[in-house]
């Protein structure tokens, strides 16, 4: 039975055992692994998902990492506030520019759970980048507004944090922009519309490919489908155009409803 399992099925990169009668699952890398293996927690890259043989994951910050993804990953503050500069750069073309450099640090997960905690509106219980922003009220009246700036997550590969700080830009630029205040679903979505106008902006990869397609099957009720509301929307009513959208969502807090075909 093992010498007909390793000649006539295929094989599970994670444990190298033949798949024969077991659930398994295929990626998009073309790998296949036993399904039992899907919530070990080195058994697939945080990153670029392929399935990971067992031993071989990079633990970057208890984030499993294939190798791949490890030699890119980003650590330096210096480094994280260039690619910041470069998503800005990219988005600008497309009305989405801002004025002024944004400050951007890379810390820690155990740093950026302790800045969830103090916000008691954070809806991420695992988040990759947070934009940290302040308002002042004066007794006059007067508002003052401070953007401290974006903590990214330490580690990420550097296609991953490219995407996590194209969506804390646009949480930057809407405070910057003085946008009202928004339901956590819609901004989500939003900031989730940044991350896919930048990827738009990049030659076409595999990272790419599947990450668009996540992005389009993420379950989650805020980030997943805050995104694809977003997105219909961008599409329906202002025909691909996010200025259009914005200065819409500016105005008016909301969307506008998709129309059911």
């Amino acid at each position: 039975t093992t010498d007909y399992g390793k000649l006539f099925c295929e094989q599970c990169v994670v444990c190298d055992q033949a798949i024969m009668n077991r659930q398994y699952e295929k990626n998009q890398w073309g790998q296949v692994m036993c399904h039992k293996h899907r919530d070990e927690g080195d058994a697939i890259c945080h990153d670029c998902h392929r399935f990971l043989p067992k031993g071989c994951a990079s633990m970057e910050d208890g984030l499993a990492m294939c190798t791949g993804c490890a030699a890119t990953a980003v650590r330096d503050d210096v480094v994280a506030c260039s690619m910041l500069e470069k998503v800005r750069a990219a988005l600008k073309p497309l009305g989405l520019g801002s004025d002024g450099r944004i400050p951007c640090v890379v810390g820690s997960r155990e740093k950026l759970q302790r800045a969830c905690l103090k916000r008691s509106h954070m809806h991420s219980k695992l988040p990759l980048g947070l934009t940290r922003c302040k308002l002042v009220q004066h007794p006059d009246g007067r508002t003052q507004r401070f953007l401290k700036g974006v903590l990214l997550q330490s580690g990420l590969s550097s296609p991953m944090a490219y995407n996590v700080l194209a969506h804390e830009y646009g949480h930057c630029y809407m405070f910057m922009n003085r946008f009202p205040s928004l339901p956590p679903k819609l901004e989500e979505g939003v900031c989730e519309l940044f991350t896919w106008e930048w990827m738009n902006t990049q030659p076409e990869s595999k990272f790419i490919s599947i990450h668009r397609d996540q992005m389009m099957k993420n379950k989650d009720p805020t980030y997943g489908e805050g995104f694809r509301a977003a997105h219909e929307v961008l599409h329906q009513h202002f025909n691909g155009n996010m200025v259009k959208l914005m200065e819409f969502l500016k105005k008016h807090g909301k969307l506008p409803s998709v129309k059911k075909s």
